[in-house]
């Protein structure tokens, strides 16, 4: 090799030697930039780490919440159930008694109408008897003007 070469080998082992040194100032300098940045970074992941607790914490009280309202529809359910099995049992049971008491009715009124059928022949009775008796009067008050005409 000749001087030459070597001189423009030195020249560029220079160059790369300032490029390496200039390579490495920005390394360091985001080195300090992340180091930097390294505390806060720790204290936003402890509050993350607690906010996640939290929300863990109010997510199973979602699940007991949710829980306890589907329990309280299922028991909702059985009570409606139970409230409209009532309700048709006392409105068959209503129902039976108000026919009970129609056809008790009905058989009182059937009673009452075969009483009332011989009241037309006891008005006619009676009709009789009043114009009987009305005749009797008659006779017997001619009776009497004829008894007193005769005594007198």
């Amino acid at each position: 090799m000749d001087l030459e070469q070597l001189n423009k080998r030195v020249d560029w082992l220079d160059d790369e030697r300032r490029k390496d040194k200039l390579t490495i100032a920005t390394l360091e300098e985001r080195l300090a930039n992340m180091e930097a940045n390294v505390p806060p970074l720790g204290q936003q992941i402890k509050e993350m780490s607690a906010e996640i607790a939290r929300l863990a914490a109010q997510l199973s009280r979602f699940d007991q919440i949710e829980s306890t309202v589907l329990s309280l529809r299922v028991e909702t359910s059985r009570s409606l159930e139970n409230i409209e099995k009532v309700r048709t049992d006392k409105e068959r049971e209503a129902d039976k008694t108000r026919r009970a008491e129609q056809e008790a009715l009905n058989r009182s009124i059937g009673e009452v109408r075969k009483g009332l059928e011989p009241i037309p022949e006891l008005k006619k009775s009676i009709q009789g008897r009043v114009e009987e008796d009305f005749r009797l009067g008659r006779l017997i008050e001619e009776l009497m003007r004829n008894t007193v005409a005769r005594s007198a």
